[in-house]
């Protein structure tokens, strides 16, 4: 219900693709990567395991992924509240 709301709204704006909630958790464990250590991040989004925080480590090189991140930095200000 929730990723069905997220992808209305997306799409009421004009982004194309596929949203869904967890698109803005990765975005922001990927800016948080951008400006902290890996250990820190991990403490921060509350994981115990810090391979799991590796997983989100993952450079976005391609135009298409740099879109698609751009995309969910502008609808992130419509979706969440502040």
């Amino acid at each position: 219900m929730v990723n069905e709301s997220v992808s209305e709204v997306a799409q009421s704006f004009g982004f194309e693709g596929t949203y869904m909630s967890h698109s803005f958790r990765v975005r922001r464990i990927n800016k948080l990567l951008e400006q902290f250590p890996l250990t820190t991040v991990a403490l921060k989004i509350g994981h115990q395991k810090i391979e799991s925080t590796y997983q989100y480590s993952r450079n976005f090189e391609s135009e298409e992924d740099l879109k698609k991140l751009e995309e969910i930095d502008q609808l992130s200000e419509y979706v969440i509240p502040k």
